[in-house]
């Protein structure tokens, strides 16, 4: 099974340009310098933009097709996001911020409770914090919530945008190990960091300007990065040349 996007989304002047991209199971990792697209492409999966036109389809169900009048919102695909800027509800405790989409799901609260206690300490984040609201909390208190919240409702595709960019060093193994062991059938990690694409990702998506330049294993992408940003941050050698044609 894939997640399949073969579409435009435009968004504040510019376009991002999707051509027969295709996802399968497993980590997959989303890089490109800043502005090319990366969330975006997130946002459009998880179901908060809409495409211009084509479609995208998620184990062989199209849930965005402008041209057949087709959306399924946000809240009915089977998609969980974390935010780069955490996005937690600023008037719940953390506790509360994690178990809103089991709640929203139906869950009673004390279940839903439950549930979120145990994805707290899966993301090592003190008990004593669980009672406090986003504002009390440290940017990597508020990136271990915003994480658990995602992993919390056990969806089938699990995007995470910069997940470890506020955590600690000393918390990022434990928390690559969490996203390697998800239960989520797709993972779509978009990150600026090498060593999370080089110890999590099966396959590793390049966007440049707006367009997948590069897809691939890590080996694959390294041997034909796309374009000359990819190319330094997976450490791949660039010779600058001209190519002539004839004698």
């Amino acid at each position: 099974m894939t997640i399949e996007l073969d579409g435009e989304l435009a968004r504040s002047g510019w376009t991002l340009q999707a051509e027969l991209l295709e996802i399968g199971e497993g980590v997959t990792a989303v890089i490109g310098a800043n502005g090319v697209g990366k969330t975006s492409l997130g946002r459009a999966l998880a179901g908060l933009d809409h495409l211009q036109q084509g479609r995208l389809l998620i184990d062989g169900v199209v849930v965005d097709e402008p041209e057949a009048g087709v959306f399924v919102p946000a809240e009915l695909r089977p998609v969980g996001m974390a935010f780069q800027d955490y996005r937690l509800f600023g008037h719940l405790k953390a506790i509360d911020n994690v178990a809103f989409g089991l709640r929203r799901c139906g869950v009673d609260r004390r279940s839903a409770r439950s549930r979120a206690s145990q994805v707290l300490e899966r993301v090592d984040l003190d008990p004593h914090v669980w009672q406090k609201r986003p504002a009390a909390l440290s940017g990597g208190q508020r990136q271990r919530v915003a994480l658990a919240r995602a992993l919390a409702v056990e969806p089938d595709v699990l995007i995470v945008d910069e997940p470890l960019a506020a955590v600690d060093s000393s918390g990022r193994a434990r928390l690559r190990s969490l996203l390697s062991e998800s239960p989520a059938r797709y993972v779509i990690l978009i990150t600026h960091d090498p060593v999370d694409v080089a110890t999590l990702a099966q396959e590793v998506v390049v966007l440049d300007a707006g367009s997948v330049v590069s897809q691939g294993s890590l080996a694959e992408v390294t041997a034909a990065p796309g374009c000359e940003w990819a190319a330094s941050f997976l450490g791949a050698n660039v010779i600058a040349a001209k190519a002539q044609v004839g004698g």
